[in-house]
């Protein structure tokens, strides 16, 4: 399982969102968000990709990863697949989802 499919906070994906539509602009359907495989699933870090421009964030804070952040991390360091913003917007509905079903 990798560290993004064991993020439960759905306000994580909602600010992973708000990154994405930040940085896509207009052109969101092009955004695509790539997760980092390391780390034990609380806030894995991120970076999206919008027309060749990359930008990294750290999954803590949802600001720009470290000076270098439009350095992207290493493709091993990342998730296998790219999601798009609709993609990430069932993220957001299955954690929810799931918080509407506990007692």
């Amino acid at each position: 399982m990798e560290p993004y499919e064991m993020v439960k906070d759905e306000d994580y994906f909602r600010d992973v969102l708000g990154n994405i539509y930040t940085q896509a602009g207009l052109d969101r359907g092009s955004a695509k968000v790539r997760f980092g495989k390391t780390g034990d699933g609380v806030s894995p870090h991120y970076q999206v990709e919008v027309n060749g421009l990359t930008r990294r964030y750290s999954g803590r804070t949802h600001m720009a990863y470290h000076e270098d952040s439009e350095v992207p991390f290493d493709d091993f360091n990342l998730s296998p697949g790219s999601f798009s913003a609709t993609d990430v917007q069932g993220m957001i509905a299955s954690r929810a989802k799931h918080e509407s079903s506990k007692p």
